[in-house]
């Protein structure tokens, strides 16, 4: 089976595809309603103020991340501690305020300028309105193409190597492997 990746019909070579269609625009879509907000909030408080409030939720989102971090790293080390001190495991329950993805996910919205974005990440970090968005969340992680790489087929291609089970390694009389190939007969001796 041929595993290369064949480039998409009328693609430059040596170019990456292009992303989907609906992808592109909804990237689209998004740019300008960020630029409509952002010039909307210009009109209502000027410049200065707008680049100023820009940056304000972007700090506030580094503020959340860091808080969220600091109680999941302060619950583990109860729950590690709770176990060194002979605490059965399955009996140590996380901290009941820990965020979740959710809120992880609203505090990295905010860090991104934007206000579109900056709404988005506020209602996924507010108690009331996350719940309600977590099933979209959710959903959108499972079904979510990130990190996934595709050929030209639309195949995912996993990067690595083939290996073959069958071969065992080679050993010496003392059990130690020999690394190397190994090679056939020499052509004049076939």
């Amino acid at each position: 089976m041929d595993n290369t990746a064949q480039p998409e019909p009328g693609a430059a070579p040596g170019r990456p595809p292009r992303a989907p269609f609906a992808v592109r625009l909804t990237l689209a879509l998004w740019g300008a309603a960020e630029l409509a907000l952002f010039f909307f909030v210009v009109y209502l408080l000027g410049f200065g103020w707008a680049v100023l409030l820009l940056l304000g939720t972007s700090f506030a989102g580094a503020m959340a991340l860091g808080s969220f971090g600091r109680r999941s790293m302060e619950s583990m080390r109860k729950q590690f501690a709770a176990a060194q001190a002979g605490a059965d495991p399955r009996t140590v329950k996380p901290d009941e305020n820990l965020p979740d993805g959710t809120a992880v996910a609203g505090a990295v919205l905010l860090l991104i300028p934007g206000f579109v974005t900056d709404l988005f990440g506020l209602a996924l970090i507010v108690p009331g309105t996350r719940h309600l968005l977590r099933p979209l969340v959710n959903r959108f992680a499972k079904t979510s193409n990130l990190g996934k790489k595709y050929n030209a087929r639309g195949e995912v291609v996993i990067d690595g190597e083939v290996v073959s089970e069958t071969e065992s390694p080679v050993r010496d009389d003392t059990g130690t492997v020999i690394e190397g190939e190994i090679e056939g007969p020499p052509r004049d001796e076939r």
